[in-house]
């Protein structure tokens, strides 16, 4: 499905910040056992990698309705 028409329009009618691992240089590739998760040691990889991205989003969020 096109982002204009799944993605980018959920996120516009949610009024959430929105995180896609595509658009981020430090989400790089990470091998999904069983499609779906991470392995224990990625998963600790990739969270210490997602953090700082959600906080700096839901601050610009913060930003921007004040």
């Amino acid at each position: 499905m096109p982002w204009a028409q799944t993605w980018d329009l959920l996120i516009k009618r949610s009024g959430v910040p929105g995180i896609h691992f595509e658009d981020h240089e430090q989400l790089p590739g990470y091998e999904l056992p069983e499609w779906s998760h991470l392995s224990g040691p990625e998963a600790d990889w990739f969270t210490a990698q997602l953090v700082p991205l959600v906080e700096h989003e839901f601050a610009q969020q913060a930003m921007k309705s004040s």
